[in-house]
C-alpha cells in the first residue's frame, strides 16, 4: 500500500541558518511495519515560488543526494513524501524568518 503525506505521522525538528539559506532538517517516522525511521538532512533551496520549490537535500548518514522537486513529487511514495513534509513545513518557517529578519531591519532605518 503507498503512503500518502497524510497517512505520515512525521515528527520534524529544523534550524534555518539565514547566513547559508540553508536547513538542518531531522525527521522521523514510523513506517508501514511499524519501525521508527529517523532522517537527518542538510537542505538547500535553490529556487521558491508561490508554495512550489526546489531544492537539493543531502542525507548526512550516507551522503546521498536528492534534488527535489515539489511540483513532480506530489505524488511520489517514500521517502520523497516525506522529504516534501519536511521540506514544506522547513521553507514556509524560513520564509517567515526571513522576511521578519528583513522586517526588522528596515523597520530600525531611515529612508531620507
Amino acid at each position: 500500500m503507498e503512503k500518502r503525506k497524510e497517512d505520515i505521522d512525521l515528527d520534524k525538528n529544523i534550524q534555518y541558518d539565514l547566513n547559508t539559506n540553508s536547513m538542518d532538517v531531522k525527521g522521523r517516522y514510523v513506517d508501514e511495519n511499524g519501525k521508527l525511521i529517523n532522517k537527518n538532512y542538510d537542505v538547500f533551496v535553490e529556487q521558491f515560488e508561490n508554495a512550489e520549490y526546489e531544492a537539493t537535500f543531502i542525507d548526512k548518514e550516507t551522503g546521498v543526494i536528492i534534488k527535489f522537486n515539489s511540483i513532480e513529487a506530489k505524488s511520489s511514495a517514500l521517502p520523497l513524501v516525506i522529504l516534501a513534509a519536511v521540506a514544506r513545513y522547513g521553507i514556509n518557517y524560513a520564509i517567515k524568518t526571513y522576511e521578519k529578519s528583513n522586517s526588522n531591519r528596515y523597520q530600525n532605518k531611515e529612508f531620507w
